[in-house]
Formats: C-alpha cells, structure tokens, sequence
C-alpha cells in the first residue's frame, strides 16, 4: 500500500472516528455560559470581514495593509468552477496562462512577477516545488470553502516563494448535525464531474471530509483524455475554550494524456502524464492567558509526478521516439509561534521556522544516437525566526512591522522585511500603504542539475523589493465601494540559463537579469439591492525588463527595455449575480485580457510574437426545484457554461483554449 493510500485510509477513520464523538453528548461543562462564544472565535476563519493569510491569524479586513482578495463559499459556490484556477482568472492583477485543454500546466502570474513568484498554501500547507513551481493544472475546487488572495511579498511570514503573493486554499470543516451533500453533472466533450461530502460536529469535535471525481475525452483529435481524483479531510477537537487541534489532508491524483510537442502540434498518440500528491498539515493551539498565546503548526507535503512516452510503432526511428521520466518532491516543516497582546490593541507574534525539501527527478530518452539518462538530486534545509508586530494605537489606525532571517543550507542567511499603515475614516474612506521584500530559493535543477546542464550551487535567491498605496470609498449606504491601489516591484538576481558557460565544467545557470513590474488595480462592489451583487474590475501592468543578463536579440527571453513574456498590460473582469431566493443564483462573468507577448517556439529560433487580446463570458446557474423537509432531501438543478460565446483565443502560443463547454447537472444534500 502506498503513502497516499495509507494517509487518505487514516483520514477517512479519523473522520468517522469525530462523526461518531459528536453524535454524543457534549459534557456539561461544555455548556456553560460563554463557551459557545468562545468556541465560535476560535474557529473565526469562517466569520465575514476577517482576514487570515495576511498575518497568519484572523485579523479585521480594515486593519490589513496588504491589497486582499477573499473568494467565500458563496462566491466560490455561484461560480460552478471546476479548478481553482477558473476563479483566479477574476482576481486583480491576476493573469492565468494553461497551454491547452483540461490537464495541461497553467501557472499563474500575479502582479507582474514570475510564475514561481506565489506562494501556494492548502490549509496553511505549502505545496510549492522546491523553487516556487506549482502547476494549477490540477487543483480543483472539491471541498474548497474559501480562498485567499494576498498580493505584495509576503516572505516575512511565509520564507521563500512568496515574492510578488500568496495563496491560500481553505477546505471544508464542519459544525452542527451531520449533512451530506452530492452533486453530478455532464456535458461537452464526454466530460463527467461528480462530488460527495460529509461534514458535521459538536462543541469539541468537528469534521468534514470531500471526495470529487472528473473525467473527459479532451478537445484535441486523440489521445487527449483527461483525469482527476480528490479527496480532502478535516478533524477539529476542542477540549476546552483555550485549545485547539486541527488534522487537514489533501490527497489530489490525476492522469493527463496530451498529443501535442513543445509547439503544439498534434503528433503523439501514446503521451501521457499522471501525478500524486498528498498534503497534511497539525495544527496545535493554546491560549495560555489573555495576553500569551502558542501554536504550532506541522506541514507535510509530497508529490510524485511519471511522464510517459513509449515508442508509437516500428516505424517511429526519428528524433526522441520514446521518453520516460520520473519525479518526486517532499517538504516538510514546522513553525513555532507565540503571540503576545502587551495592549488590546496590539499583538507581537515571535516565530521559528524549520524546513527540509527533498526532489530527485530522472529522465530516460532514446534516440537513433543511443539512450540519454538524466538524474537530479537534491536536498536542503532551512531554519528561520520572524518577528511581526500589529498595532491598532488609536480607532481607525493600524500599524504593522516585520522581519525575517532565514539561514539556509544551500546559500545561507538572507533577510526580508515589511511595514504597512492601514487608516480609516469616520465615515468609511479607507487608505493603506505597504512595503515589503520578498525572495525565492533556486529550484533543484538550477543548483544540482547534471548530465546535460550543470546546476549551479552558488546561486543566490531571486528576490525583490516593493511598495503600494491603495483607498477605498464606500458610497450608498456602504451599497457600493471603489478601490484602487498603485504597486511598483523590482526583481533582482534572477535565474538564468545560457548555453556558453565559461567552461565545460562551468555551470549554466548564474543570477544576472532584473526587472520591473509596476501597475494601477482598480474597480467596484455593488449591492443596489438584496438579490443582485456587482462587482468589475481592471489593471493596468507596465513590465519591463532593466538587465537582459546573457539574452541578446529581440527575439531573446529577456530583451532590455522591452515587456516581461506573458504580461498583458491591460486586463480586467466584470460579474453580477442575483439570487432570486435562498438554494437559487445565476452568476454571468467576463473577463478581458490584452495583447502581450509570448515566443514561438515551431520554428528555430524562436521568435517573439504578439498574442491578440481576447474576451470571454462565462455562466452558472444554480436552480432549487425541491425543498427539503423531513426525509426529504432537496433538489437544485445546476448549469455550467464557460466561453459562452466560443470565442477562439490562445493563452500561450500553439496552443487554443477550450471553446464552450458545457455542464448540467443536479445536487442535493442531507441533514441528520
């Protein structure tokens, strides 16, 4: 039996094992007057106009410095989106590039910086190669209650990776009278998506746990299947009003079947790709007093990725006509905090982090000039201490201040920081300012790649420095709210390759380019009424590139003065949704994206091409045919359509989007 296997086995008994405790009778003691309260606090992620991610614990959405974007279960459940990254294609200063259909690796660029620039936590569990990489491919909205979106650095909280934001995927957990809920739809291109869920709790004992299942045929020809399984699991115990346990697991596994080469062309019958990964995280809390508070936090994450690519027959003799390749990445980690409240209004957290990441990744290609192993292996560990400082002195003023100095086994000690002020007004005009540095490790391959490259173990981490300023003004009542904020980055020391090292046994990789991402975010929230809610907004992303290291040419990845590959200097995103009655919503949602620019890879050299902007409509309804009574379950009826009007556009060279898909379906649930 597999890690995976025994890990989701313990959760599902856990599981059962917290339905069972809170099928019975809290104790007395439980009772007493004050305890509910308190023990709603301590679950206080799930109540409106807090904010976690920004500093590791709830904290009021007025008093955070840094630009915040929160996707609720609400929001999250009027969508209909089947992957996290159809949601993250709404969020300011946000840009989604997938290369292809369902399956294929999409990476997400915020603010301007790298796709390795995020930070990407599930339950405080980060989940990020060694180096930043995450692909968003996979990640899909089963047992999602929640999502934040930080942008700004973050490394004085979270280390590396959490250059330009963070993140955050919050999962299901429960309360109250055990409720099931399951849903099924169907539709375009053989495509089936089905999830179940549990979740329930008393006083002490709360639980939740998802499983979600979705399969299609793909849209390309042949061999463009499909596959995804997730399961995701939470058990909460709260013995008493001052402590608190937390098991979270998410267990994702997926097959993607993909015909296309480097360019996009349609020309491999037999290439796949599948991946495992699972991720844990124990979370072990105690107020000792009013004023001194202790967590610890334990992270597990692992992932196994196999591509595959046999020989297509007896006549298949020319270039690489058969690749095999292997990965495996772990990190795990633990942070120690102590929160201490001097005053009511200002909380000190000292910290202390430890971290190791694991990868080794090999590669077997077969040629007509003979077989070509590749092996990559590496290791390294991290300890770091962190101080932050949040302090509310006078009503309507928030100060905040932090460091971080991080010793690593790789490149040794580097320091981040932050300070923010956040101000708001008698009456509701709101105005912040933030700045901050953040820093990304090198990916193994950069520091220990052999065999045809030589990884460089100097390098240093890529790292940047930015500010921002931002307003909100709330009109109508508080019915309506605009905001805007004005970022500006620099990235330095990033991470290069070059094919003319100054020696045969020099390394290909030194830190050398830099550049510059700067922008203007700005848009609207509106509620002209009960059942209708508005919201739109727009960025305008100014990149460039200040030093193009060894790249020479204009058709180079990096050419100095010119824009950063990918960015679209204009984009933006408007949505409505009413909901005529409780169980019952229709969302409509268009997103724009501008020219930006990109390399074409289908002839040699590759050249720099200007991709054309493009518009997109998406739409979801949720009907409620049947209310629920007693033994009766209720029953809604859902629709899911992205590319209402089948637009045809490209993300990334070669390769097209997807044209209207369509999904119908049905859900109901349960309570006991």
């Amino acid at each position: 039996m597999s890690t995976a296997e025994r890990s989701v086995r313990i959760l599902v008994a856990a599981t059962l094992a917290a339905a069972a405790l809170a099928a019975r009778p809290a104790p007395s003691a439980a009772q007493a007057p004050g305890d509910t309260a308190a023990r709603s606090r301590s679950d206080t992620v799930l109540l409106p106009g807090l904010v976690v991610t920004a500093y590791r614990m709830p904290v009021p959405r007025d008093a955070v410095v840094s630009d915040v974007t929160v996707l609720d279960s609400a929001r999250i459940r009027a969508a209909g989106a089947l992957h996290v990254l159809d949601l993250l294609r709404r969020v300011p200063a946000a840009q989604v590039v997938q290369t292809g259909p369902w399956g294929s690796p999409a990476s997400l660029f915020l603010r301007g910086g790298e796709s390795n620039y995020v930070k990407v936590l599930v339950d405080g569990v980060p989940v990020n190669q060694a180096g930043g990489d995450f692909d968003f491919s996979s990640l899909t909205t089963t047992g999602v209650r929640r999502i934040e979106i930080v942008r700004g650095p973050a490394s004085v909280l979270y280390g590396s990776d959490a250059v330009s934001g963070v993140v955050q995927i919050f999962t299901d957990r429960g309360r109250g009278p055990p409720t099931v809920h399951a849903s099924a739809r169907a539709g375009s291109y053989a495509s089936l998506d089905g999830t179940a869920s549990v979740r329930g709790g008393s006083e002490t004992v709360r639980y939740g746990a998802s499983v979600g299942r979705f399969s299609t045929d793909g849209t390309l020809p042949y061999n463009d299947a499909y596959r995804n399984t997730t399961a995701t699991g939470s058990v909460r115990l709260l013995p008493d009003p001052a402590t608190r346990a937390t098991l979270t697991a998410r267990w994702d596994a997926f097959t993607a079947h993909f015909p296309t080469d480097g360019t996009g062309r349609v020309v491999d019958r037999n290439q796949f790709r599948d991946g495992r990964s699972l991720s844990a995280g124990l979370t072990l809390s105690r107020r000792l007093s009013d004023a001194v508070g202790v967590r610890l936090q334990l992270a597990d994450h692992e992932a196994r990725s196999h591509l595959r690519d046999a020989r297509d027959g007896p006549s298949d003799t020319t270039g690489f006509y058969a690749n095999h390749g292997d990965g495996r990445q772990a990190r795990r980690s633990a942070d120690l905090r102590v929160d201490l409240r001097p005053t009511s209004g200002t909380v000190v957290s000292l910290g202390g982090t430890w971290e190791r990441e694991t990868g080794r990744d090999s590669s077997r290609s077969v040629s007509p000039a003979g077989a070509s192993v590749s092996r990559t292996d590496g290791a390294r560990r991290d300890a770091g201490a962190y101080v932050q400082v949040l302090s509310r002195p006078v009503a309507g003023l928030s100060l905040t201040a932090g460091a971080r100095v991080d010793d690593d086994q790789a490149f040794g000690t580097w320091t981040t920081w932050r300070a923010g002020a956040a101000y708001r007004l008698p009456w509701g005009t709101r105005f912040r300012a933030a700045a901050g540095t953040g820093f990304k490790e090198p990916t193994f391959f950069e520091s220990f790649g052999s065999s045809f490259v030589n990884g460089n173990p100097e390098l240093e981490p890529e790292h940047s420095r930015s500010w921002e300023v931002g307003a909100r003004q709330p009109l109508l009542g508080d019915r309506m709210a605009l905001h805007a904020t004005w970022f500006d980055q620099r990235f330095e020391d990033l991470i290069q390759f070059t094919f003319s090292p100054p020696s045969a046994s020099a390394p290909n990789y030194f830190n050398v380019p830099s550049a510059a991402a700067r922008g203007l975010e700005a848009g609207l929230e509106a509620r002209p009424w009960g059942e209708l809610s508005l919201h739109a907004g727009w960025t305008w992303l100014h990149t460039e590139t200040l030093d193009a290291g060894f790249d020479s040419g204009p058709d180079a990845t990096f050419v100095e003065g010119e824009p950063l590959l990918r960015r679209a200097r204009h984009s933006g995103e408007a949505g409505a949704t009413w909901t005529p009655r409780s169980g019952s919503s229709v969302t409509v949602s268009v997103t724009a994206v501008g020219p930006r620019e990109d390399r074409d890879f289908s002839a040699y050299p590759a050249r720099r091409v200007e991709l054309p902007g493009y518009v997109r409509a998406d739409l979801s309804a949720r009907w409620r045919l049947l209310d629920g009574g007693p033994g009766r379950p209720p029953l809604a009826a859902t629709l899911r359509v992205d590319n209402v009007l089948d637009r045809r556009y490209v993300e990334a060279v070669g390769f097209p989007a997807r044209g209207r898909t369509i999904l119908v379906g049905a859900e109901t649930g349960l309570a006991f």
